[in-house]
């Protein structure tokens, strides 16, 4: 089978932007001509169907930024190490993923950024519904804030593993979303 482009040689980091829905082969298609990327945009779902999403999810990419609607079972099926979400989900769905984190999910997951709407939690705080949390010092989350380029005004809480390995999720307010940045701490 010969490449959809032997032309020239593609970058390792390519931005694909997805204008219109393919078959799930025909997608495939055009992934294996990029030489496995390990960054990879979709500001959509390529497929027909929803949960065919999962078929991109579980690939080993480093990076990637999903701009549309995803699921819980979509999220757990990721397998990539740094994640962007920007599509908003709800205060349960997060909940969730964490709990699914905690218990041993996701473990090549090191860092996710993703969004609740406002209109999805109280008050301007971020209920952790069964999830320990521990309490950091302002020196720990300052050193988290500078290893990890987070900006001052970020609020932080640690939740650990079951095998031990501990996370932060920083929150960033604005008008109407919440920001979540979910780190591994290595």
């Amino acid at each position: 089978m010969e490449p959809a482009f032997p032309l020239f040689r593609l970058p390792k980091n390519v931005i694909i932007e997805v204008i219109k829905k393919f078959p799930l082969r025909q997608f495939k298609k055009v992934l294996k001509s990029f030489n496995a990327p390990s960054e990879l945009y979709l500001y959509r779902n390529p497929f027909e169907g929803a949960c065919q999403i999962q078929q991109i999810f579980i690939q080993n990419f480093e990076m990637i930024s999903f701009y549309d609607v995803y699921s819980l079972d979509d999220m757990l099926s990721i397998n990539i190490e740094i994640v962007n979400f920007t599509h908003p989900i709800s205060q349960k769905q997060f909940n969730q993923i964490l709990k699914h984190w905690i218990r041993g999910s996701n473990p090549r997951v090191e860092d996710m950024s993703l969004s609740i709407n406002k209109t999805d939690f109280v008050r301007e705080k971020v209920y952790l519904n069964g999830i320990k949390c521990i309490e950091m010092s302002e020196e720990t989350k300052r050193k988290i804030r500078r290893k990890h380029y987070q900006p001052l005004y970020v609020d932080m809480i640690q939740i650990r593993r079951k095998d031990g390995t501990s996370a932060v999720i920083a929150t960033e307010y604005s008008e109407n979303i919440l920001g979540l940045h979910f780190i591994v701490l290595y």
